[in-house]
């Protein structure tokens, strides 16, 4: 007899558990049974969208500091140019100045017309060409010399 009891409080309770159950899924609005089945899952897409308003201070004062940056990032890209050139000017004219072995106040004058006042790239050219065959002769003629110690050291090893 206590099978049978025990049988019967397991199907009432059982009979609960399947009432909640019911109530619950009305309640949530889910599909139950054959309606479950049907359902297709969808795909959700997040579209990520940024966007950047001006009338933000935080962006117009990023935009404003890059602008400053960039302007100042320029203006010393500009000078620093400028600077290396004339490095560049003055390297050239001191050999030029040593090719001609000295010059005088009016061979000056006339270097700072070709490069700073009215600057001539042909005249500029042409000292280039002076300054580097200056230098090849120098060159040559240290070569040759050292040749020559060099034969008089063998000279004076092989005595």
């Amino acid at each position: 007899m206590e099978k049978d009891n025990v049988y019967v409080l397991f199907e009432e309770i059982k009979n609960k558990i399947e009432m909640i159950n019911g109530k619950l899924e009305q309640k949530a609005g889910t599909p139950t049974g054959r309606q479950a089945e049907e359902v297709i899952p969808t795909c959700v897409r997040h579209i990520h969208r940024h966007s950047f308003d001006l009338r933000s201070s935080r962006v117009f004062s990023l935009l404003v500091g890059m602008g400053v940056v960039c302007s100042l990032s320029l203006w010393g890209n500009i000078r620093l140019w400028q600077s290396n050139r004339q490095y560049a000017d003055d390297a050239l004219k001191f050999r030029a100045i040593r090719s001609w072995s000295g010059c005088t106040p009016g061979d000056i004058l006339w270097l700072n017309k070709v490069f700073d006042i009215h600057r001539d790239e042909k005249a500029i050219e042409w000292i280039r060409e002076q300054a580097d065959g200056y230098e090849n002769e120098l060159k040559a003629v240290s070569d040759s010399l050292m040749q020559e110690k060099l034969k008089l050291q063998v000279k004076s090893e092989s005595d």
